[in-house]
C-alpha cells in the first residue's frame, strides 16, 4: 500500500513521512520543486507535481492508496485541494487525511474563512467522502 504524503518538505509531512517510513510504510511524497527530491530518505519514491498544475498530479497519485495532505496558506488553496482530491478520485485513493491548522498568524486571510459560505461549499466538495479536521473550525 502506498501513501503519499504532499508537503513532504514542510516540517509536518517531513514528520509524517519519518513516521511511515520507520512503521515501514511505503511512502511516496510529493514536492514542487525538483531540487529538494534528494532530501528524502532512502526508500522514498520522491515525486515532483503542482497542486496548481492539474494535469501534473495524475503520476504522483497513480498506484496510491491513501493521501495525507497539508496545502500550502494560499489563494489558491481550496483549488489545490480541489484538484488533489480530483487526481485521488480519478486514481481510486481510498483515504484522504487532509490537515490544515486552527488559527495562525493570517488566519483572517484563510480563504475558507475568508470566503464564508462560499468556502464551506467549496471544503464540503473537496471533501465529499472523505475527512477534513478544518471542517470542525468553519462549521456553518
Amino acid at each position: 500500500m502506498t501513501i503519499l504524503v504532499i508537503g513532504a518538505t514542510g516540517g509536518v509531512g517531513r514528520s509524517v513521512m519519518s513516521g511511515l517510513v520507520k512503521k515501514g510504510g511505503q511512502v511516496r511524497a510529493m514536492t514542487h520543486y525538483p531540487a529538494k527530491l534528494d532530501q528524502f530518505p532512502a526508500g522514498v519514491d520522491g515525486c515532483v507535481a503542482d497542486l496548481v498544475a492539474k494535469g501534473s498530479l495524475a503520476k504522483a497519485f497513480s498506484g496510491v492508496e491513501k493521501v495525507f495532505m497539508m496545502t500550502p496558506l494560499s489563494q489558491n488553496e481550496i483549488q489545490m485541494g480541489l484538484n488533489a482530491v480530483l487526481a485521488a478520485t480519478m486514481a481510486g485513493v481510498k483515504r484522504i487525511v487532509y490537515m490544515s491548522v486552527p488559527h495562525p498568524q493570517g488566519s483572517d486571510e484563510i480563504p475558507q474563512k475568508k470566503q464564508g459560505a462560499g468556502g464551506k461549499k467549496a471544503e464540503r466538495e473537496w471533501c465529499g467522502p472523505y475527512h477534513s479536521a478544518s471542517q470542525q473550525l468553519f462549521p456553518e
